[in-house]
């Protein structure tokens, strides 16, 4: 006010030193948040480049033994696995538009389940464990094509903290208007 006539403050100092303390916790909260964000996709990364590298591996493997069924089955789930590291890339970017309101599509659940389930088969195999599926589904999830996290997030955990040994079981069933997934 001292500086330009006829200015007076309509807030104190001590106020102006709240407000931006508030900004720099909320900044320090976002911060940290995004810190874990990425160190999980790091995580889920990693995880997938092995699911792509060992099963590509075994597949070739396969193919010098001239065992060309085995070795399609190794190829298929190369293929699911970079189909999963694209759903996920896709849910970063999806992150970052979280205002995006032009998620419409129709993903077909059974499909997107055992799309999961045969791309930690090997991981599971490695650990002397197994993965089956069971049941079937019809329905669709209707929104942005990034279903996949579900199943993902499911089986990854239960691959990761089942006893060696175990049989990870993998259920879908529809019941009237809705899909029952169990893992």
């Amino acid at each position: 006010s001292k500086k330009f006539y006829g200015y007076s403050a309509s807030l104190t100092r001590q106020q102006v030193e709240q407000a931006i303390s508030g900004l720099a916790a909320f900044l320090s909260r976002v911060t940290e948040e995004t810190q874990r964000e990425l160190s999980m996709l790091v995580h889920d990364l990693r995880a997938l480049s092995n699911a792509i590298y060992s099963p590509a591996q075994e597949a070739v493997i396969q193919l010098d033994q001239g065992n060309i069924p085995e070795a399609r089955k190794r190829i298929e789930t190369v293929i699911a696995a970079q189909g999963i590291l694209r759903m996920r890339t896709d849910a970063l970017d999806l992150a970052g538009n979280i205002l995006d309101s032009s998620g419409n599509a129709r993903v077909p659940i059974f499909k997107k389940i055992d799309k999961v389930q045969r791309c930690f088969k090997s991981m599971a195999i490695n650990q002397g464990k197994s993965i089956s599926l069971s049941g079937s589904s019809f329905n669709y999830a209707v929104g942005h094509d990034v279903f996949e996290l579900v199943p993902y997030l499911l089986i990854d955990n239960a691959v990761k903290y089942s006893p060696s040994g175990y049989d990870v079981s993998v259920e879908v069933s529809d019941t009237n208007k809705s899909t029952r997934f169990t893992v």
